[in-house]
């Protein structure tokens, strides 16, 4: 998740497969959003020492947390975020992603809401909220949902969604022209500053799509590559799974 000025670099094409409509719209969110600024980590595939591999999707196992009573930025604001990353052509700062984001809504209680978000070169170009599918509930806190980023053509990237109530993967929305057909996989968990809500996260399961296989392959490891959150830091608790908790500001 980004939070700069928008500065719209490519057509863009946000759709909930629920509805088939097509979204065009200068993405971003309320001005109480913009509430300090963003802190996060960043976890990457790396494949080899310090070498990626550019994949196909992304697909990660999020805990759904709860993370504290924020009211530093108000009613009706984005507090905390978990999401299943691809980082587009490699490149940080381009990104599409799909995950949870914990929102403080008007009457002032706290709630879990999936999203899908993309950008290039820090500038956030789409934002969607797609719906839950039918079966599913909104997540309450504790257990785990499963969420996907796969490449399904060209610069098209499908999300895809599973609430584990035995109903398996349904796609609930895509991103269009994106400029990338690849991207590096990873893992993000976000706050915004203010009154130092909690980041305690787990992510798990995470595979790759091997763009030379076709197949969802295994995380071969599972490395920080960015974190600016203010007493947070990563644990690595295998190749395929990570939390965070309290602790150095810094990647380890």
């Amino acid at each position: 998740m980004r939070r700069r000025p928008l500065k719209l670099v490519a057509p863009f094409a946000l759709t909930t497969l629920a509805t088939s409509a097509v979204v065009a719209r200068s993405a971003g969110v309320a001005a109480a959003d913009y509430c300090g600024s963003n802190e996060a980590l960043i976890f990457v595939d790396n494949q080899y020492i310090f070498e990626w591999v550019l994949g196909k999707g992304t697909s990660n196992e999020i805990a759904n947390t709860y993370r504290g009573n924020n009211t530093a930025c108000g009613n009706d604001s984005t507090i905390t975020w978990s999401t299943a990353h691809v980082m587009l052509g490699g490149i940080y700062g381009n990104w599409v992603e799909f995950g949870w984001l914990e929102r403080r809504s008007g009457a002032g209680y706290f709630y879990l809401k999936k999203f899908v978000e993309w950008g290039l070169n820090f500038n956030t170009i789409g934002t969607l909220y797609p719906a839950e599918p039918s079966g599913c509930t909104n997540r309450p806190s504790g257990g785990y949902s499963h969420y996907k980023v796969y490449n399904s053509g060209s610069e098209i990237w499908t999300e895809s969604y599973d609430c584990e109530d035995g109903s398996g993967f349904r796609d609930v929305a895509f991103v269009a022209h994106t400029t990338y057909g690849n991207g590096y996989s990873a893992g993000e968990t976000g706050k915004w500053a203010g009154s130092s809500p909690s980041m305690a996260d787990t992510q798990k399961g995470l595979l790759y799509l091997n763009s030379s296989s076709g197949n969802w392959t295994s995380w071969a490891n599972n490395l920080c590559f960015f974190d600016n959150a203010s007493g947070w830091q990563n644990y690595q608790d295998s190749a395929t799974q990570y939390h965070i908790l309290p602790g150095s500001s810094n990647c380890t």
